[in-house]
C-alpha cells in the first residue's frame, strides 16, 4: 500500500514526535472504555445473538468454546434455546496495541478528537515495520497488521440455526452473508470492523498483538527517530 494516511495530534505532542520520534500507543480495550472521544463499546469484542427463531436451536458445548475463543469455559453440556428464546454472548478478543490514523483530513475530526495538528504517514508499510521493531524491544509481538477499517450496519453475528452436532455445528449470519464458524476462528479481522456510525472517520489502523497479557489501561511510550523516514510533517 502506497497511499498516505494522517495522524491527528495535538501540537505539543507533534513537537515531541518531530524532535525524538515520540509516540504513545494504547490498547484497543482503552478505546472500548470510552475514556476519550474515540470510545466505542464494541471495540475488540465479538457479540453473538440468537433471537426471533421459530424452532428449537441447540448450541453444542464445543461450538460455544469456539465462539468464546477460550476466554470463557462452559462445562456440563449444550445450550438449548426453545422457540422464541433469546441468547446474547459477548467476548473480548485478545487485547492488542493500536495506533489509529485516518485517510482523510476533516475539520470535524480535528474537533471530535480535540487535535489541532497532524502529520502524514507516506509509507504505511515502512512505518508499521519500524514501529513493530521498536515495540518488540519491550514486548513480544505475535501478530501485527495495518489496514483500513470496514464499516458495517451491524457488527453483531446472528445465530440462525444448528447443523450436525458432530462437526462445526452451527452457522452464522453476518452482514447478510451466511458463513461457517471455521471462517471466523481467525479473529484478527474483527479488529478491523466498526459500525457505520463511525464511517466518517475513514480509519486506517495499525494493530500489534503481544504475547504478554496487557492491562486495558496499559500504554507504551515509543521514542524512535527512524519513524520520521516514513512520514511528512507539515
Amino acid at each position: 500500500m502506497n497511499s498516505k494516511v494522517y495522524k491527528y495530534i495535538q501540537s505539543k505532542w507533534k513537537l515531541d514526535f518531530i524532535e525524538r520520534g515520540s509516540l504513545k500507543l494504547r490498547t484497543l480495550a482503552y478505546y472500548r472504555k470510552g475514556e476519550d472521544s474515540r470510545g466505542d463499546e464494541k471495540e475488540g469484542t465479538k457479540i453473538w445473538e440468537l433471537s426471533n427463531h421459530k424452532e428449537e436451536v441447540i448450541i453444542p458445548e464445543k461450538t460455544i468454546q469456539e465462539i468464546m475463543d477460550g476466554n470463557v469455559r462452559i462445562r456440563g453440556g449444550d445450550i438449548v434455546a426453545r422457540p422464541g428464546g433469546e441468547i446474547k454472548m459477548q467476548t473480548a478478543l485478545p487485547n492488542p496495541l493500536v495506533f489509529c490514523t485516518s485517510s482523510v483530513l476533516d475539520d470535524s475530526l480535528f474537533k471530535r478528537w480535540k487535535c489541532d495538528s497532524y502529520f502524514s504517514i507516506i509509507d504505511p508499510k515502512g512505518f508499521s515495520n519500524c514501529l513493530l521493531n521498536e515495540i518488540n524491544k519491550r514486548l513480544t509481538i505475535v501478530a501485527s497488521c495495518y489496514d483500513f477499517i470496514k464499516y458495517v450496519d451491524d457488527k453483531n453475528y446472528r445465530i440462525i440455526g444448528a447443523i450436525e452436532k458432530e462437526n462445526i455445528s452451527i452457522y452464522f449470519e453476518s452482514q447478510n452473508t451466511v458463513i461457517n464458524l471455521s471462517m471466523l476462528k481467525r479473529y484478527f479481522g474483527n479488529y478491523y470492523i466498526k459500525e457505520k456510525c463511525y464511517s466518517d472517520e475513514k480509519e486506517f489502523r495499525f494493530i500489534y498483538l503481544p504475547y504478554q497479557i496487557i492491562d486495558d489501561k496499559y500504554s507504551l511510550d515509543i521514542e524512535c527517530s527512524e519513524l520520521l523516514h516514513f512520514v511528512k510533517v507539515m
